[in-house]
């Protein structure tokens, strides 16, 4: 990781703001991601522990 330096208390502030907004937008992008492709209901306990068998 480098070092980060900043002129004054506004641009870090700046810096704070934007990094949130970019983080929450890639954490979005992934949840929607996951919901569109992935079948949660097949990734249960309970799916895995009575489909073992067929393995």
């Amino acid at each position: 990781m480098c070092p980060i330096v900043v002129e004054d208390e506004e641009e870090f502030k700046d810096l704070v703001q934007e990094t949130f907004e970019q983080i929450t937008e890639r954490i979005s992008l992934a949840k929607n991601w996951c919901e569109e492709l992935l079948d949660f209901s097949k990734l249960s306990y309970h799916y895995f522990r009575n489909n073992m068998r067929e393995w």
